[in-house]
């Protein structure tokens, strides 16, 4: 269940998240 919730949710997030690291 958690593999499941973790491939999509968390591939988004670490995406948004490289975004912010170039905006910061």
């Amino acid at each position: 269940f958690f593999s499941i919730f973790s491939l999509v949710p968390l591939n988004f997030l670490i995406l948004k998240f490289d975004s912010f690291s170039i905006y910061l």
